[in-house]
């Protein structure tokens, strides 16, 4: 393990990657998708060095205004099957997959003043009509993946225990919500009593 006198500054910069004390920086600085293959590779590859290193707990704070579905779930796996506990601080902006990935963390931490919103992202389709069928049939069962690991978090959360409500109603209250708002936007403190998160730092 590297001594702090190894600290290595280019790689921190370079990669988001401070190995001493075991962080991983998710701040995309392109002018695109925050949530991309290149983004989600690199996380991939952080927590495997990491996890070389040992498997005392990982820091990952991210700023994520969304992006794309497909690396947004490889993200949220990587974070859910990692060897060393993870836990995730959201900050300036958690948006659409920068809210689903955060899930997979042991605790989710989100800063004052950061946006947190949630909606049911685009989807085109294109094709002959049984792959259009097909293509809409597979955005709805992601839909659903989605929705199921909100509610598997959330019924923790102040407003759904105070109700008792049990995890068919958790699952509903948000699909609700989504549909009435389309973007159902949230401060920190909102955020935290639906249970979205654990903490505000």
């Amino acid at each position: 393990m590297p001594t702090k006198k190894q600290l290595d500054i280019e790689s921190i910069h370079a990669y988001g990657l401070d190995i001493i004390n075991r962080t991983i920086y998710v701040m995309p600085d392109e002018p695109v998708m925050d949530t991309n293959p290149k983004v989600a590779a690199e996380l991939q590859k952080n927590l495997d060095i990491l996890n070389y290193y040992g498997n005392k707990p990982i820091k990952v704070i991210s700023a994520n205004s969304g992006g794309d579905w497909f690396s947004g779930f490889s993200m949220y796996n990587s974070i859910k099957h990692s060897k060393s506990p993870v836990d995730y601080y959201m900050t300036g902006s958690a948006c659409s997959m920068g809210t689903v990935i955060p899930q997979a963390a042991r605790t989710r931490y989100i800063y004052t003043n950061t946006d947190f919103m949630v909606h049911l992202g685009e989807s085109e389709h294109s094709g002959i009509p049984k792959t259009v069928e097909s293509s809409v049939e597979h955005f709805r069962r992601y839909r659903d993946v989605m929705y199921s690991i909100y509610a598997e978090r959330c019924q923790y959360g102040e407003f759904f225990v105070n109700k008792k409500y049990k995890l068919g109603e958790v699952d509903a209250f948000i699909r609700e919500m989504v549909d009435k708002k389309t973007d159902w936007w949230m401060g920190a403190k909102e955020a935290l009593v639906y249970g979205f998160v654990d903490a505000i730092v």
